[in-house]
């Protein structure tokens, strides 16, 4: 039987122009017949492009799933859609939901030493966000940064939903002030390294 590919082959940087690294704007992956990423990544109307390998892979504006770029994340609804017909991949949408102390995966890219390369990290769960039934909330063993955005909450190939924001500074609540300074910087860390994942089952609400 020969070999799955690695899913990590198929979560693709986006771009506003092919051969252009300045112009790098988030990540994405790939699903059977469908690319995904964040809504928030494509807020211009215009074509964009998906590098994989060597070339680049232009994803026309016009062809998005109706409503969906430019978005207005307070709608709750931060994910765009591009079909590809006939893509095949490793990775599908997951049937079931992320639940609390899960551990997962989570591959995006990251601009690193002026380079945009992609970045594997282990994540888990911390439980539902409060306030936004679409969402769940992560921690993540390494730091992710700005230009993951769209990328996929994964494991065993199953997508338990995409990368939509991280906490880029830490504000101490109250109560804190009588932990020493090795505890704040230990709270600080996880604080900072929280993220916010549209699920996947809404994504699939979105999709025909």
């Amino acid at each position: 039987m020969p070999a799955q590919p690695s899913p990590t082959r198929f979560i693709l940087p986006v771009y506003r122009r092919p051969n252009d690294e300045r112009s790098w704007v988030g990540s994405s992956f790939l699903i059977p017949n469908y690319l995904i990423t964040a809504g928030h990544v494509l807020n211009y109307r215009q074509d964009c492009f998906v590098r994989v390998g060597d070339r680049y892979l232009r994803l026309e504006h016009s062809r998005w799933l109706a409503g969906q770029v430019p978005l207005d994340d307070m709608l709750g609804f931060d994910a765009a859609i591009y079909p590809l017909e006939g893509m095949k991949s490793p990775l599908s949408l997951a049937t079931a939901e992320a639940v609390q102390h899960q551990e997962l995966t989570i591959t995006g890219w990251q601009r690193l030493n002026g380079e945009v390369q992609q970045v594997t990290t282990s994540c888990l769960v911390l439980g539902d966000d409060e306030n936004e039934e679409a969402y769940f909330k992560i921690a993540t063993v390494d730091r992710i940064t700005h230009g993951a955005s769209g990328c996929p909450i994964y494991r065993d190939g199953k997508v338990y939903g995409l990368l939509a924001m991280g906490r880029d500074e830490y504000n101490l609540p109250q109560g804190l002030d009588y932990m020493t300074p090795s505890e704040l910087d230990m709270r600080r860390s996880m604080e900072t390294n929280t993220c916010w994942v549209f699920r996947a089952s809404h994504i699939a609400r979105l999709m025909p």
